[in-house]
């Protein structure tokens, strides 16, 4: 086994994860802003698409530092 493979598997497993959680979260949100404008519904989708993605990327990236440490 190379000195890499717990990496990616926790890499690939805390990705699938955090996704799953953002999915579900992203759902919740837009069942909570049913009957907001759309125009304030579209920012709030936006800004959370981005505050997603960035919580999908970055614990990726540090579970598989964390993990060759």
């Amino acid at each position: 086994m190379s000195n890499k493979t717990p990496a990616i598997i926790s890499t690939t497993l805390t990705i699938i994860l955090v996704a799953i959680i953002a999915i579900l979260s992203i759902f919740f949100e837009i069942v909570a802003l049913n009957g907001a404008s759309e125009k304030q519904g579209t920012v709030a989708l936006g800004i959370s698409l981005i505050c997603n993605g960035l919580g999908i990327i970055l614990p990726g990236l540090f579970s598989g530092w964390f993990t060759n440490l």
